[in-house]
């Protein structure tokens, strides 16, 4: 365990100096005082409760769903920069931020079926829906699911529609050294501040970024600290929610698409864009300066690059 510690120090130390070499707005963000929800809530949503954000605006209303071991304040900057145009509610789903965290029950539809039964107790229609890493495999499922209710998808370095490339696959390692140090669990409340300074995207050090961190972990009466989403349903997802393939559901959706990739981005082999092509209906393809967590790292330039798709999908006056 001390050496799966180290490892995943090292990776995400790693990732900080390479962040050298993005460009564009990446790692600056906008004043935190004015990133704040104007909303905080948890609403019930079928057979689970979620924590919700909202930024009060018009318009159709955009639904941000983030990735796995995150929660909704992973999208709070990007959000922050679209209220007024756009009623926009970031939700952290099921096992994450303070939302219901059972077990089981991570599959696809299941995830679906929350996102459903959110839209019906926000009164919400039809959204554009965004997603983030596993996340967006959900939007992706969701608008199959239900294409009446999706206006567009605002994909961000998401999961891809079959199995995790099989580069990813082949060093699990790698996952593990990643997520190590987001999920701990930690001995002490000192530890888990100091796992803090080492993860790579919360390089600002802001009121977000804390905020951030705090939301997705609990402490126990002994003083230790552990992540919101049980080791079980981690797996579950990890294992089996994302090597779930949706790619024929996925071509038969027809919504306009935007199509997120970072500098380091899940989708690096060649055939990975082929894709999203293939399955999404003539999505605009955008690389944006920045790691995997680009929305939260890089806010600005992602808010700036979701703004001018969806200006594009404003009916004609």
């Amino acid at each position: 365990m001390a050496s799966m510690d180290v490892l995943s120090q090292s990776w995400h130390g790693l990732l900080q100096g390479a962040s050298r070499i993005f460009r564009g707005a990446y790692g600056r963000a906008p004043d935190p005082s004015r990133v704040l929800p104007d909303e905080d809530m948890t609403l019930q949503a079928g057979a689970v409760s979620l924590r919700v954000l909202r930024w009060r605006g018009v318009g159709t209303p955009i639904l941000m769903l983030h990735g796995l071991n995150s929660n909704a304040w992973v999208w709070a900057r990007v959000a922050s920069q679209l209220r007024g145009q756009h009623d926009v509610f970031a939700v952290s789903l099921r096992g994450h931020g303070g939302s219901s965290a059972p077990d089981s029950g991570y599959d696809l539809l299941s995830t679906t079926g929350d996102i459903a039964a959110l839209m019906e107790s926000l009164g919400l229609d039809r959204v554009h829906l965004a997603g983030h890493s596993w996340g967006g495999k959900v939007a992706c499922h969701v608008a199959a699911r239900h294409p009446d209710r999706v206006a567009s998808l605002l994909l961000a370095d998401p999961a891809p529609p079959g199995d995790l490339n099989r580069v990813i696959r082949s060093v699990p390692w790698l996952i593990e050294a990643t997520f190590r140090v987001e999920r701990g669990p930690f001995a002490s409340h000192a530890q888990w501040q100091r796992a803090r300074q080492v993860v790579g995207y919360l390089r600002i050090g802001d009121d977000i970024d804390r905020r951030l961190w705090e939301a997705s972990f609990r402490t126990l009466p002994d003083g230790s600290v552990h992540h919101h989403l049980p080791d079980s349903a981690y797996r579950e997802i990890l294992e089996r929610t994302l090597a779930q393939d949706i790619r024929a559901d996925l071509c038969a959706t027809s919504c306009p698409a935007l199509l997120m990739l970072p500098t380091f981005s899940l989708s690096f082999l060649p055939g990975d864009v082929r894709t999203w092509r293939r399955c999404l209906h003539h999505p605009r393809v955008v690389r944006v300066p920045g790691d995997h967590t680009f929305i939260h790292s890089n806010s600005l330039d992602t808010a700036a690059v979701m703004r001018s798709f969806l200006d594009g999908q404003r009916p004609a006056p």
